[in-house]
C-alpha cells in the first residue's frame, strides 16, 4: 500500500474519533447545563424558604444553656 492509502486510513480514524469526542462532549455538556438549572432552582427555593422563615444561624449563642451539675441533680432525682 502506498503513502497516500496510509494516510486516507489514519485520516479516517481521526475524523471518526473526533466525531466520538464532539458527541461524547456534546452529550456532557447538555447534562451539566442540565444540573446548572436544577441548582439554580433549587437555591432560589432555599432563598425563597429563608426569607419566608428567616435565615438559619447555626453560629449563634443559644437563648438558655443547662449548667450541668443542674442537669446531674435533676437525673439524679
Amino acid at each position: 500500500m502506498g503513502f497516500w492509502w496510509w494516510v486516507l486510513v489514519f485520516g479516517g480514524i481521526a475524523v471518526v474519533a473526533l466525531g466520538l469526542f464532539a458527541v461524547l462532549g456534546l452529550r456532557v455538556w447538555r447534562r451539566a447545563k442540565v444540573l446548572l438549572a436544577e441548582l439554580a432552582r433549587m437555591s432560589s427555593a432555599v432563598t425563597t424558604l429563608e426569607t419566608a422563615f428567616g435565615p438559619a444561624a447555626p453560629d449563634a449563642e443559644p437563648e438558655w444553656e443547662p449548667e450541668p451539675v443542674a442537669i446531674g441533680r435533676h437525673r439524679a432525682g
